[in-house]
């Protein structure tokens, strides 16, 4: 499993500020590449979560899901998270708690 850091990713809002907003709304797919690893992606539009009403979504090649998010993954090529398996790092590890108090004789 390859940490996010290492996976190239490309997101809807970065498709988007690649178009003018008039050639945005046309697209109906794009192609992403890197490495030599090329892939047609559908767009399409579909309800979001809460306020917003219609959101455009990519669908992953793999697993025709609507995600935000694709990345390029080596033996996998472009896939959604779950499909191509990446991860993020750990979070920092807390420091101990150390009392204030001192010890009383």
């Amino acid at each position: 499993m390859p940490y996010r850091d290492a996976v190239v990713r490309v997101s809807i809002g970065q498709v988007r500020s690649r178009f003018r907003p008039v050639d945005y709304r046309k697209l109906q797919s794009v192609r992403l590449e890197h490495a030599g690893v090329a892939c047609d992606v559908g767009l399409v539009i579909g309800d979001g979560w809460g306020v917003v009403a219609r959101r455009r979504w990519m669908i992953c090649p793999r697993c025709d899901g609507r995600v935000k998010v694709l990345g390029v993954v080596a033996g996998v090529g472009w896939a959604c998270a779950t499909c191509a398996g990446w991860r993020s790092r750990n979070r920092k590890v807390r420091a101990p708690v150390v009392s204030t108090e001192t010890a009383s004789d």
